[in-house]
């Protein structure tokens, strides 16, 4: 199950669709991405490590993860789909990378969930449609698991009008996005695994 330590070990030193947008990240002018060098030690450290650092649990998240449940069950009964419940996804080809998507539905496709802790998140995306922030994540997971779409879905149980409380996109692979994303994804592992071997191969611990 999702959020459980076992979970938190299948993650260990991957790439995984909630931090795809550090992956793609980018600098001020022809600088380097400092988010992007980050994340490259911070998997590193996980690679290194035989147990997932300790999780802090925001407010916000832990709302997320609470209506999590109501919100499937909305979708579920307004689209007439079954959504399978899943734990982590490793690639098939490419190590180290994989995704912990919300659900599968019917073989073809899944969901990527968003329950926001401020009703107005909410409230925008039925106004504006999905918020471009999420296009990585949406895209990877599409990408790794192999979808023909994914639904999009924002909920929140607070409203009081019944029929604004779940919002539903559907979503098809955007291919020249994803084709940029596993060119720069590549150049990341590539970049990742050398510090991982150099350090590794470094019996001091020092630097010369």
């Amino acid at each position: 199950m999702q959020g459980t330590d076992d979970w938190l070990k299948m993650r260990l030193g991957k790439v995984t669709g909630s931090r795809i947008k550090d992956v793609l990240s980018k600098g001020r002018g022809s600088k380097p991405s400092l988010t992007r060098k980050s994340y490259i030690y911070e998997l590193v450290a996980e690679r290194l490590c035989t147990e997932p650092k300790e999780q802090t649990r925001a407010r916000s998240l832990a709302w997320g993860n609470d209506v999590e449940q109501y919100a499937r069950e909305a979708y579920e009964i307004k689209s007439g789909n079954i959504v399978k419940q899943v734990d982590f996804i490793d690639h098939k080809t490419i190590p180290w990378v994989g995704c912990s998507p919300d659900g599968l539905v019917n073989g073809v496709g899944g969901v990527e969930m968003k329950c926001p802790y401020d009703p107005a998140v909410h409230i925008k995306t039925i106004a504006e449609g999905m918020d471009p922030d999420h296009m990585p994540q949406v895209q990877f997971n599409m990408w790794v698991c192999e979808w023909q779409w994914c639904d999009f879905i924002s909920y929140d149980p607070r409203i009081q009008s019944e029929h604004l409380r779940l919002y539903i996109e559907r979503i098809k692979p955007d291919e020249e996005f994803v084709q940029e994303m596993k060119q720069k994804l590549s150049v990341f592992l590539q970049e990742t695994d050398a510090v991982y071997r150099s350090l590794i191969n470094d019996k001091q611990g020092e630097r010369q």
